[in-house]
């Protein structure tokens, strides 16, 4: 059975390259396109792992962070940051509010991919 992989990101190109990577790969992919309907979905599809973006409208990737730590059902579900901020101090931040990894796009492909078996093995 397929790992399931919940992509939180509002940039539909995106989402496009990431699905087509990682269901290449061969992950079940989810998507929302803002915070709050990524957060709805990680509680009712329960993925292995959350790829999620920080800067969307409304709720951003760190509020979303904290409710999916918080939150008993989600907590244990592995948070990878992937993002197009360059600032030193936002992996900090990143991990600080929950999440277990950060990538800065543009991504390398092999690199993504061995971030998330890693964390799919926890």
């Amino acid at each position: 059975m397929a790992k399931k992989i919940l992509l939180i990101e509002d940039e539909p190109e995106h989402i496009l390259i990431l699905r087509a990577r990682l269901e290449h790969a061969g992950y079940e992919i989810i998507e929302a396109r803002d915070g709050n309907a990524g957060f709805n979905k990680a509680r009712t599809e329960k993925p292995d792992l959350i790829i999620l973006d920080i800067l969307m409208p409304g709720l951003d990737g760190f509020g979303v962070c904290r409710l999916l730590k918080a939150d008993p059902s989600t907590k244990s579900i592995p948070i990878l940051v992937l993002t197009a901020i360059v600032i030193k101090e936002l992996a900090n931040k990143c991990l600080e509010c929950g999440a277990n990894d950060f990538m800065q796009k543009p991504w390398d492909a092999k690199e993504l991919e061995g971030r998330i078996a890693f964390l799919l093995k926890k």
